[in-house]
């Protein structure tokens, strides 16, 4: 075998590997791509109308302590206490709907209500009835974070609540195989159903 042609083709196929040795470490070296991703809206876009839990308002003795343990209730100043009922709400969307629930492993209507403003130091009642009856009235047009929205929907009486969050939305716990979830007042479903509002002091 001619040695001159022989070297070429070893020097060949080593630098080859380096190369390769080269390019394969640099992959793995390369930063992880860190840009955030677009956070998905909250807000629903179904064209078939929502169905809510009706049966809330016959929760007037439902127990009150939770499977969960509850946090001890932060005192909050009254000004920031809507706003930051409003927070909480939204940072519970995606939570599970869950019936007779007041704890992180689900919540109906009311109990998403009382879960919230327990831990800021409100004493609330269970029910969405209770809850109209305990808050104090305001027009739709001064609705603030935090104050609660009430609807009557397929009863004489109030059987369902959520919690306004500014922007005409507002958090509430739907129905059974739903989550936590964010809506608009003005959707056709909860404006025929809707009756008025109110404000935990």
């Amino acid at each position: 075998m001619n040695s001159d042609h022989y070297l070429p083709e070893v020097l060949s196929a080593r630098t080859i590997a380096v190369l390769l040795m080269v390019l394969l470490s640099a992959c793995s070296t390369l930063p992880r791509n860190t840009a955030s991703m677009p956070e998905p809206t909250a807000e629903s876009h179904h064209t078939r109308e929502p169905v809510v839990d009706t049966e809330d308002a016959d929760r007037a003795g439902a127990p009150t302590s939770p499977t969960d343990t509850i946090l001890a209730p932060s005192m909050v100043e009254p000004s920031n206490l809507g706003e930051e009922a409003a927070l909480r709400a939204i940072a519970l969307l995606g939570k599970p709907y869950h019936y007779g629930g007041i704890d992180l492993k689900g919540f109906d209507c009311s109990g998403l209500v009382f879960y919230i403003y327990r831990e800021l130091g409100i004493d609330v009642p269970r029910s969405a009835l209770e809850q109209h009856q305990q808050a104090l009235r305001i027009a739709r047009d001064e609705l603030l974070p935090g104050d609660l929205v009430f609807f009557r929907i397929n009863r004489r009486r109030i059987s369902h609540v959520g919690i306004y969050v500014g922007d005409n939305r507002f958090v509430h716990a739907p129905q059974t195989g739903k989550q936590v979830e964010l809506r608009n007042l003005d959707e056709p479903y909860y404006a025929r159903h809707w009756v008025d509002a109110g404000r935990l002091q």
